[in-house]
């Protein structure tokens, strides 16, 4: 019975790779999935805060141009709809970005493996949580809320309808053009492969590609 038991917490104390690797082996595969993780997830939270708070302050500007009240309430609350697409990209930036201390780390010793694996893990279950339902659910609560908002308010019916299409599908976007690195990584890490990225896996991915003279949406499609 004690070998038995013996054997079961060894079992559960031991690493989850699948094989036996040193620890600076895993200590690199694990800083470069967070440094790929962290700069892809830098670049989606720049792109979509600039774009967002850009289109917030496009609408407000325009609302002091036009004479009528309609009109500027419907820019008002438009505002408000793209100052709340801020919320997921600048003040609750993705939990790779806390990292980044930890990612630059160059020791080998095996007492920062397990740091460093709870942050890989940590990176991933926020990924999960940003490209789940409930990251779906809460763009259309809110859409259709700003929606209803300006439709019982104030009977602009065709802006309702338009500012909930337009939430709708801005959400999408936002989920789609988010990372996987983490989670991909951190399978593979799991089941022993600490080889370079692969070119396949993941989830069906859309980057959005911003620069000063056009914007554009990118789909990769893993095979």
């Amino acid at each position: 019975m004690m070998g038995i038991l013996l054997s079961a917490l060894i079992s559960v104390s031991a690493p989850r790779v699948a094989f036996s690797a040193p620890c600076a082996t895993q200590l690199r595969f694990l800083r470069s999935a967070l440094k790929e993780t962290i700069q892809t997830d830098r670049d989606w939270a720049t792109k979509w805060s600039l774009g967002w708070a850009s289109l917030a302050a496009v609408q407000l500007g325009a609302s002091a141009f036009v004479t009528s009240q309609d009109k500027r309430k419907d820019l008002y609350v438009g505002a408000v709809g793209s100052a709340a697409g801020l919320l997921p990209t600048f003040i609750v930036r993705p939990r790779s970005l806390s990292y980044e201390d930890l990612a630059a780390r160059t020791d080998d010793s095996c007492d920062s493996l397990a740091a460093t694996e709870a942050a890989l893990e940590s990176t991933a279950a926020d990924e999960r949580l940003r490209h789940g339902w409930l990251a779906r659910a809460g763009g259309v609560l809110f859409s259709t809320g700003l929606g209803l908002f300006l439709g019982l308010n104030y009977h602009h019916w065709v802006p309702a309808g338009v500012t909930i299409g337009f939430g709708l599908v801005a959400t999408e976007l936002m989920i789609r053009t988010g990372s996987d690195h983490a989670s991909e990584s951190l399978r593979r890490y799991h089941d022993g492969d600490l080889t370079s990225r692969s070119s396949g896996g993941g989830w069906p991915r859309v980057t959005l590609m911003l620069n000063p003279k056009a914007v554009g949406l990118g789909f990769l499609l893993p095979f």
